[in-house]
């Protein structure tokens, strides 16, 4: 019984251990989520702005850099969280053997799996909020709106931090960790409607995208910062998203480790 046992002192412990070796280099590891929704937000704002105009949003005219503003949040989640829940999770089981040493002590294999899946969420989650500071600068989004879209910011981090673990247990070297995010993180990228309005894809193409897991978190996002309400549908579909995705990485490195 001791792998399903949690113990929030413990997770707090691995989470902390994570925390301390992250900001051995703080400055050089705040540098990537500071400038790239910087660049993101500029680029495409300014640059793409003139030409575009303004989107037409569910009936309602905005500037364009404030559409893409809740897009950049949630690509901004969805990268952060996913790299350290791939990347990071496989170094630690597969190179620097951590869980398997941890396991040794008093440390559950739920207590290891439940601080991996914090740890990634918190970068993700920094990463969005990093991003929604960047877009009350530019006046794309209130300071109200970025108070209340932290929740939704934890929620869609926890969401891609179980999805990047799921690949990190299936992984048998690194180099296969580049195969979701070309499979997976780019097209969500590109149609998810982070730049876009998806009505514009072609039906069969706007399916697909309406069921990629970034879809319902950029539209929760979007439609709290341009209508100041929180739309149920995109929130529980992210839930349970969530969920599904929890699960699946429990049951994934569970076996892989008891195997």
């Amino acid at each position: 019984m001791k792998e399903a046992f949690l113990s929030p002192s413990r997770v707090f412990a691995v989470w902390l251990r994570h925390f301390h070796i992250y900001f051995r280099n703080w400055f050089l590891r705040i540098v990537a989520p500071v400038s790239e929704p910087v660049v993101y937000l500029v680029g495409f704002g300014y640059g793409m702005s003139p030409l575009v105009g303004d989107i037409v949003y569910l009936g309602k005219a905005l500037p364009y850099t404030n559409y893409i503003a809740p897009g950049m949040i949630s690509v901004a989640v969805l990268f952060q969280t996913f790299l350290e829940a791939t990347y990071g999770t496989f170094v630690r089981i597969r190179f620097q053997k951590s869980w398997q040493t941890l396991l040794t002590g008093p440390m559950t294999f739920a207590d290891i799996f439940v601080a991996d899946l914090l740890w990634a969420a918190t970068k993700g989650t920094v990463a969005g909020i990093v991003t929604s500071i960047v877009a009350v600068f530019f006046g794309a989004m209130s300071i109200a709106a970025l108070f209340i879209a932290i929740p939704f910011i934890i929620l869609g981090s926890l969401m891609f931090s179980a999805f990047g673990m799921i690949f990190a247990a299936h992984a048998r070297i690194i180099d296969e960790l580049n195969v979701p995010i070309f499979l997976f993180l780019v097209p969500m990228f590109a149609f998810s409607g982070t730049y876009f309005p998806r009505d514009n894809l072609p039906l069969t193409l706007r399916v697909i995208a309406d069921m990629m897991p970034l879809a319902p978190l950029a539209d929760l996002l979007r439609d709290l910062v341009v209508f100041s309400r929180i739309e149920t549908v995109p929130l529980l579909i992210t839930f349970l998203w969530t969920i599904a995705f929890t699960m699946a990485a429990w049951i994934s490195h569970s076996r892989k480790l008891y195997k």
